[in-house]
Formats: structure tokens, sequence, C-alpha cells
């Protein structure tokens, strides 16, 4: 048989209060859960709620992505230059589509992949049977 929980649910008005109560309740030990129809900076920081560290898979896919579409977009203008115009073999504004596109597709793909590591997805391991009551 399940253990019954209890609780009290609170309803404030305005954002102050509730971080009040919020940090108030969290100093006294409780172990609170808080709805929010939007997410709100003030009640993560009141929550303590830690930092993310996917935002660095982020961050590094990001900067991996830039580099590699300028090493991209300069090795090809290398091996085969197209001169026009007088414009210069390796011409950084031109590659700035490159870079840009090659920066958001492998930022989000280890953002995929920095979610999969840190959430240990999937689980390899012995499967149990599920039980059903």
């Amino acid at each position: 048989m399940t253990k019954l929980r209890t609780g009290v649910l609170g309803v404030f008005p305005h954002l102050d209060t509730a971080t009040d109560a919020i940090r108030a309740l969290k100093k006294g030990g409780y172990e609170i859960t808080v709805y929010s129809p939007t997410p709100r900076h003030e009640i993560e920081e009141a929550m303590e709620t830690p930092e993310s560290p996917v935002r660095i898979f982020t961050l590094t896919g990001a900067f991996t992505g830039t580099a590699a579409g300028t090493a991209l977009a300069t090795w090809t203008s290398i091996d085969w230059p197209l001169i026009v115009g007088g414009k210069e073999i390796v011409s950084l504004p031109a590659f700035s589509v490159i870079m840009f596109e090659l920066t958001i597709l492998i930022g989000a793909l280890s953002t995929v992949a920095g979610l999969f590591l840190l959430a240990r997805l999937p689980h390899v391991g012995p499967q149990e049977a599920p039980m059903y009551h």
C-alpha cells in the first residue's frame, strides 16, 4: 500500500511574496515543489537550482562548428581558387554563411549528445520485468 503524502498549497499574487515564501520554506528545511505559468529566474534563484552543465556542451559544439566552417571554406578556397574581381582567396565575409550554419548544426547536435550523456541515456544493463499490481 502506498504511503499518503500531505502538503500545503500556496497561491501568491506577486512574484516577490512567492520568492520570499520559497526562501523561508527552504531555510526551514521543507521539501517544496513550485509550479509557475512561465519560467522566472527569480524563482530559480530562490529554489537554488544548479545550472545545467549541458550548456558547456552547446558552447563547445558551437565553437567547434565555427572553426569547422572556417576550416572547410578556407581549405576549399585554397584547393580550388576562384579568382573573381580581385577578391581575396580566403574571404571571411563570404564564409560567414557556412560558419553560421555549422555553428548551429554542431551546437545543436552536441546539446543533444550532452543531454543523453548527462542523463545516462540509453540505460544499458540488465532489464527487469515490469511488475503490475
